[in-house]
């Protein structure tokens, strides 16, 4: 199926349906309850399924049909998260096949997502381009027990994380990478506008974030105040003092491979969308500071974007709002993915204690507490 660009609206990051719900703690149980009564009620011998592993062969055999890519041709999983990933062999080339976990994004979030890596990919940026299907188009939608999924084919990145590679030289160079991305990003353009709306995406998600430290009465007293907080002050800002445009949204460490030959590319644009150029500079500096990473990381970073593209005093003035934002983001993101993907992720497979020193930091830099 090819996916087409709808009308001129503009299209906001959104969550599941499911993850809309009232902050009260009671009416989640409620819900769960309700639904195993409705199990019941209609006799159903199969429970609901919330997040599905395809078949590897069924995907290769659609990408077989669909797509028009060399024999020998196999399919395997690769990583089971968020998303499905796997591992696609076509001839002597490799390729990456995303598997969208229902309700993530929809068909006009997929169209922003291809126009934006192939726009960067013609200024001359390295990236995991994505691959079109015979009809032309690049998501495939399958039905899957919980609901309709979304496959997309990526081009194999060469290399390493750079993670695994942590050269001072080579994270000033991504630094730099990213400003001149930032410099074009105003001009990027998408038939589907998709703005990142951090703040509504954090309160829409606080409900089930806030529910798991209902044990907690004063670490969750402590967040439900930030939240409100950050959120109102970014509210705030005036969007005009801020350069802003198409961006990936998700720059770090582990979504930046690097080659034998030093060369960078940027993979795994699922967040992409219109929003402050500086505000992005926070999922990398962010992320390190979660992983106890060495703090020269950010400052090389830091150094090689700004011999690019300097921050403006207001940009810079508002960078630990914008840190704040990305923890309160990641937290109640990740609240949204445990009844699709468990407590393993960020966070949450132990406590949140490690969570509060640095965001603390950045709050009161901020001015929140």
């Amino acid at each position: 199926m090819q996916l087409k660009h709808a009308d001129d609206r503009v299209c906001y990051h959104e969550l599941p349906a499911w993850t809309k719900t009232d902050c009260n703690f009671a009416l989640i149980s409620m819900s769960s309850d309700r639904r195993y009564n409705e199990i019941k009620m209609n006799n159903l011998s199969v429970f609901p399924i919330t997040h599905s592993i395809l078949d590897a062969n069924a995907i290769g055999g659609l990408i077989r049909s669909s797509y028009d890519l060399p024999e020998p041709l196999s399919c395997e999983l690769m990583v089971r998260s968020v998303n499905e990933i796997y591992l696609l062999v076509a001839g002597k080339s490799k390729y990456v096949v995303r598997v969208l976990r229902h309700g993530s994004r929809n068909p006009a979030q997929l169209a922003y997502e291809v126009d934006l890596i192939r726009f960067f990919e013609e200024a001359g940026i390295a990236v995991t381009a994505p691959i079109a299907a015979m009809d032309g188009g690049y998501s495939q939608e399958i039905i899957a027990p919980e609901g309709n999924r979304y496959i997309t084919i990526f081009e194999w990145a060469p290399g390493v994380p750079l993670w695994d590679r942590p050269e001072t030289n080579l994270i000033e160079k991504l630094g730099e990478i990213v400003a001149r991305m930032h410099e074009i990003a105003p001009r990027f353009s998408a038939p589907f506008p998709v703005k990142v709306d951090t703040a509504s995406y954090i309160l829409g998600a606080s409900a089930l974030f806030l529910a798991s430290l209902q044990n907690d009465p004063d670490e969750a007293a402590f967040y439900e105040n930030l939240i409100y907080g950050a959120c109102s002050a970014f509210r705030a800002l005036e969007p005009s003092q801020f350069d802003s445009g198409g961006v990936h949204s998700d720059i770090h460490m582990h979504n930046v491979f690097v080659s034998e030959d030093n060369q960078l590319t940027f993979l795994d644009w699922d967040n992409c969308g219109h929003d402050f150029l500086a505000k992005e500079l926070a999922a990398f500096t962010w992320r390190n500071v979660y992983l106890d990473a060495p703090i020269e990381y950010n400052d090389a970073y830091l150094r090689g974007y700004g011999r690019a593209r300097e921050l403006t005093d207001i940009e810079r003035a508002n960078m630990p709002l914008f840190m704040t934002l990305r923890h309160l983001y990641v937290l109640c993101g990740m609240a949204t993915l445990i009844p699709a993907v468990g407590r393993n992720v960020v966070g949450y497979h132990h406590s949140l204690a490690r969570f509060r020193k640095p965001v603390e930091a950045a709050a009161e830099q901020a001015g929140l507490l």
